[in-house]
């Protein structure tokens, strides 16, 4: 699949998330399609197209969303050299192991946004913090095999060129 195409993909994922999803809330959380979408194109397009579309998603992220601006769009190729490095150590293949992915990157990202507001001046108490990291891991891991099995036969069509090896 042509980097285009994925990229145009996220645009979708990002208007998505930014309405429809809002029906399926739960304790006001829903599953981050921009996230799992960042997460898929790390495991499966080369380190520089991963790093560029991780970006691109962090900035709809930020354009979407409440936090600080440039938040997400730093977060996210953190997220995004994070799994290059680990996927070096360890094969991440199935959609147990993406959805277990999607979740660690969730808190992680939970507990970085959190920092930052923090040094912001904004505070929340503990037990909501908690509660919207925990649902929000899962939410998404959920969610994971659901976007995969919609972009693995995309994924799979892409030009050579997009390959990782």
């Amino acid at each position: 699949m042509k980097t285009t195409a994925y990229a145009l993909l996220v645009c979708a994922f990002c208007l998505l998330q930014a309405t429809w999803l809002n029906a399926l809330k739960v304790f006001s959380v829903k599953p981050d399609l921009l996230l799992i979408t960042m997460i898929i194109a790390t495991l499966n397009f080369k380190p520089g197209k991963a790093m560029a579309l991780s970006v691109y998603t962090g900035v709809l992220k930020d354009i979407f969303s409440p936090f600080p601006v440039g938040l997400h769009t730093l977060l996210f190729p953190l997220w995004s050299l994070f799994i290059i490095a680990l996927s070096k150590k360890i094969v991440i293949d199935g959609t147990l192991l993406y959805s277990v992915l999607a979740a660690l990157v969730v808190i992680l990202q939970s507990i970085g946004a959190r920092i930052v507001l923090v040094f912001l001046g904004e505070t929340m108490p503990p037990g909501v913090f908690l509660r919207i990291m925990i649902l929000g891991a899962l939410y998404t891991a959920f969610a994971m095999p659901v976007i995969w099995k919609l972009l693995k036969p995309l994924i799979e069509y892409r030009d050579a060129e997009d390959t990782i090896f």
